[in-house]
């Protein structure tokens, strides 16, 4: 991985992996599977992403992991009244606001930015989340 985090986790087995999917009920997607291998969660790099919909740029705080408290399962636990089906949380901002993947076809790995504090100008009830990413190692690149 060409990103240096900080606070990783310790990396995932394929067999904790596969634990997750069944718990999701779903396959990830093979580069994100990656990242927990490898890393496991953790801070990168403060880097700025575009959000080109809303016109606003935002931060990653942290990445999630698995196995560490609050972790993805804890996240995806406390937020999945209010997230949109069929997303998983994978990390966070430095205000709370969360990045979560859609895990559904045929938008498998895409990569948004729940603006859950409606600080865009954008945002309403109906609409705050955005596309930050095609993919998870589309991600990683935009904070490479």
């Amino acid at each position: 991985m060409a990103i240096n985090f900080d606070n990783c986790g310790s990396p995932l087995t394929a067999a904790k992996i596969r634990g997750l999917e069944r718990k999701l009920g779903v396959s990830l997607p093979e580069d994100y599977k990656q990242f927990l291998r490898e890393t496991n969660g953790g801070r990168p790099p403060e880097t700025a992403l575009r959000v080109p919909v809303a016109e606003e740029e935002v931060l990653v705080d942290f990445l999630f992991g698995l196995g560490r408290k609050p972790g993805i399962l804890e996240w995806l636990s406390e937020l999945r009244r209010d997230m949109p089906s069929g997303f998983i949380p994978i990390g966070k901002d430095p205000g709370g606001n969360i990045y979560i993947m859609d895990l559904n076809l045929p938008n498998l790995g895409v990569i948004y930015y729940w603006d859950k504090s409606h600080s865009f100008s954008s945002s309403t009830l109906e609409g705050n989340t955005y596309p930050v990413a095609r993919s998870f190692s589309r991600l990683l690149e935009l904070l490479g």
